[in-house]
Formats: C-alpha cells, sequence, structure tokens
C-alpha cells in the first residue's frame, strides 16, 4: 500500500486519520502542521493536507512538496469556505470537504490509488522561471500562507 503523509492539525481528528489509514494497509506520517511536514525528506505517493493550518496554508505547502518532488498526488480535506483556496486546491488535486465525512476522504484515496495517473498539478517551475501557481509568482504564494 501507499505510504501518506497526512497534515491535519486537530489532534483527535489527525489520529483518527491515521489509524483509519493504518488498518486499510498504509504507511502514515503524521504531521500537525507546515514546518512538521517539511521536515521529512523523502517522497510520499499521497498526502492529505487540511487547508488551513496554524502555520500556513495547506495549498502552498501542497505547492511545495510537488515541486520538490516530495509527493506524487495531493487530497485536500478540509472545512474551508474560502473560494480561493478550494479553487486552487482542486486545480493541485482532489478536495474532500470534512462534512463529508472520513469514509468519502477513504473513497479519494482509493480513486487515487486505482488509476496511474495522477492529477497534474497546475503549476509550472523551471531553472530560469520561478514557480508559479495558477499564475500567481512564488513570493505570492507566500502570501497564500499567510492568509
Amino acid at each position: 500500500m501507499a505510504e501518506i503523509l497526512v497534515v491535519e492539525d486537530y489532534p483527535p481528528l489527525a489520529s483518527m486519520l491515521t489509524r483509519m489509514l493504518r488498518r486499510r494497509g498504509h504507511q502514515v506520517v503524521r504531521e500537525l502542521t507546515v514546518a512538521g511536514a517539511l521536515t521529512h525528506n523523502r517522497v510520499f505517493e499521497h498526502a492529505v493536507l487540511d487547508i488551513d493550518l496554524p502555520d500556513g496554508n495547506g495549498v502552498a505547502l501542497a505547492v511545495q512538496l510537488v515541486h520538490q518532488h516530495r509527493v506524487n498526488s495531493i487530497v485536500f480535506f478540509s472545512a474551508t469556505r474560502d473560494a480561493t483556496d478550494l479553487s486552487h486546491a482542486a486545480q493541485l488535486g482532489l478536495v474532500v470537504n470534512k462534512a463529508e465525512g472520513p469514509d468519502r476522504l477513504l473513497q479519494a484515496i482509493e480513486q487515487l490509488e486505482r488509476t496511474s495517473v495522477f492529477p497534474a498539478p497546475a503549476f509550472a517551475a523551471t531553472k530560469s522561471e520561478p514557480l508559479t501557481l495558477l499564475g500567481l509568482a512564488s513570493s505570492e504564494t507566500a502570501s497564500l500562507r499567510a492568509s
């Protein structure tokens, strides 16, 4: 099964998601913050990210993880109502509203497991061009973290 990074700032939910994914045979690394997620220097098959995190934004984290080739696909599991964040998230991966529950999250992960083609991130980066997310310069993506 897959190695999955879970970044969720509410400890009871993070624990429940970790247990649920491990019961399905996945290897799970759980973090509560953007900073914690960035300490892992390895490649995860999937990341399950909350969007509203205490030290940043899950969308900006997703951009960084994919740009650094540290994750192959993203599922956002969030209750955010911010239309801009949700739009950006949908262009980077699958989006599951927390109100849909953990079973819907599992379905999204299983969908990724069944396909060999993961959602293509909607950003580009080359050595000669700065990282862009949906037309935003890398300095602007940093401002996503602050919101």
